[in-house]
């Protein structure tokens, strides 16, 4: 599995998100970020940088759609409490990340990889972020940003579960569409 390639046209034509209107790709650019879990901080850190970049993607006219496959009910919880102000898509079954071509670390190997010594502790929680040990957590995330047109016009796919979307990126390249 790839992460697909510029030039592709979206692989859906909409997300429903757990709350609020569906993200419809046509007719505005459309940012897709593939989050991991949201029990764990690597999710929470990449939904403050995303909030933080909100208010001017939505100013521009810009889409945002965040993807995590946490459980419907956790997620629902999850957004009042978090004071999340965009649209959370849940994959639970993880066929979008499927149909966006998102990789899995099945060993972690790639992340213990990427560590230095600092990182030790963002490094365990970023294994505990599973919360079932039977069923370990590597899905690794990614970002995508879609024209007006539903062509895909940047992605990245992360090569580490500790990863997070580089929001300033995500707005400079979407917001030069709108």
């Amino acid at each position: 599995m790839s992460v697909l390639s510029l030039g592709s046209i979206s692989p859906i034509e909409r997300l429903n998100p757990v709350s609020g209107l569906p993200v419809v790709f046509g007719g505005a650019p459309v940012v897709v970020v593939f989050v991991r879990d949201l029990h764990g901080t690597t999710a929470r850190v990449a939904i403050k940088r995303l909030t933080a970049v909100w208010p001017s993607l939505d100013a521009a006219g810009v889409r945002l759609a965040v993807v995590t496959h946490t459980d419907l009910t956790y997620a629902r919880d999850f957004v009042p409490r978090h004071h999340v102000i965009f649209p959370l898509v849940v994959d639970e079954d993880r066929s979008l990340r499927e149909k966006f071509g998102l990789e899995t670390d099945a060993t972690y190997l790639q992340s213990l990889r990427a560590l230095r010594p600092r990182a030790v502790r963002a490094w365990i929680d970023g294994l505990n972020e599973s919360r079932d040990p039977a069923k370990p957590n590597g899905d690794l995330g990614g970002e995508f940003v879609f024209d007006r047109h539903g062509t895909l016009i940047h992605a990245r796919g992360y090569p580490s579960v500790l990863d997070v979307p580089d929001a300033d990126a995500l707005l400079a390249c979407s917001t030069a569409l709108s």
